[in-house]
Order: structure tokens, then sequence, then C-alpha cells
């Protein structure tokens, strides 16, 4: 009887282990999912669907409305710049396609009456996260939507047999110097510190020792 006694005990704890893992999974689901992701074109309330980021090389429609010589279709330079008609040149890399039509109408204001420009990206070429160390698919990857650490290591495969899951470092390039940003994975999964399941910038390097 006692055998039987533990050995049913031993069923209803994994049982409730099983079921609080179920329901961690679920929360790092939902949090992932806080945030939906759509498209690059506009909406027709006049806001961008897409959270995409723009980088050096990608190829990008400015077009003014009714204003076709100060329409351009260009590719962001290197430097994160483009250059316009009338407003010479202005920061385009970083910003989304939302963020680049509201800074490019502003800048035409003092040009055209209530200018209307949309923004399309033609060609995503520039904006790129990269994953090495211990994972099964280190690389180069395009960051073509949001994307945060534990959905970028998924893409990379997941972890390697000897990765060290706590000591993960996202570098992240900054005017002056470079940012190091510290992730635990293992608190984020386990539902302790969802704040560092950060979402990733355009040449950030997540690096798994």
């Amino acid at each position: 009887m006692k055998v039987e006694a533990i050995t049913n005990r031993f069923i209803a704890l994994t049982s409730v282990l099983t079921l609080i893992s179920i329901m961690l999974v679920g929360l790092v689901f939902a949090q992932e999912n806080k945030e939906p992701i759509k498209s690059v074109s506009e909406a027709k309330d006049g806001e961008a669907k897409d959270s995409y980021i723009i980088g050096a090389s990608d190829v990008i429609e400015i077009q003014v409305w009714k204003e076709p010589d100060l329409s351009r279709t260009m590719t962001v330079r290197t430097d994160g710049k483009i250059s316009l008609p009338l407003i010479d040149e202005i920061g385009a890399a970083g910003l989304t396609a939302l963020e680049l039509k509201k800074l490019v109408e502003e800048k035409y204001k003092a040009y055209v009456q209530d200018p209307a420009v949309s923004v399309i990206v033609v060609e995503p070429l520039g904006s790129k996260f990269y994953v090495v160390g211990e994972v099964n698919r280190p690389g180069e990857y395009p960051l073509n939507k949001r994307t945060t650490v534990l959905q970028a290591l998924s893409t990379a495969g997941g972890f390697a047999e000897w990765a060290k899951r706590d000591k993960i470092v996202v570098i992240r390039k900054a005017a002056s110097s470079d940012i190091k940003i510290k992730v635990n994975y293992d608190k984020i999964v386990s539902g302790k510190d969802f704040s560092q399941n950060i979402v990733l910038e355009p040449g950030d390097t997540i690096v798994v020792p």
C-alpha cells in the first residue's frame, strides 16, 4: 500500500509540474505576441501597418501627392541617409515607413501646402541581425519585421549542446561605442523577467557563449 501511495503522489506531482510548465509557456507566447506584426503598406487612416525598420541599402519609394518632381525611388546610403529635392539630406535608416513619412511631410511643409507623402519599402535589403556562438545555425538574418531575442534564437535553430543560456549578450551599435545588453534566456522562459526579451534593432548581434 505504501508503494502505491507514493506512486500516486508522484503521478499527481508530475501532473502539477506539467500544468505549470504549460502555463509558463503560454505566458511567454502571450508576451511575445502582445504587439501584432503588420504589413509594410499603409492603412486607410494613413498609419503604416508595419514595424519594419528601414536600413542602409534598402530601396524605398517616396511619393508626394500632386508633386511628381519631388517623388523619388532611391537606395538608402551606407550612412543611413537619403537625398530629396528642396530638403537635401535626411536620415532614413532606423525609422519605420510611417516615421519617415511623417518626417518628410514635416520637412516639405515649408515648400508645399499640406504635403501628403507615402513611403514604400520596395526592396528590404538593409536591415539585418546576427547570431553567433553556441547556436545550431549561426549567421546573418534579415530583420524585416518586429523580432524579439527569443524569436531570433529560434530562427537560428536554437541552442547548441554547451550553450550558456544565462550569459547571452546583445551587442548594439551606438554613436559613441557599442552597447552590451545582457540577456538571461532562462529568466525569460520561466516568466521571471519578460523585459529581457528585447526587440532587436538593425545591426544587433546576439552572442551565445
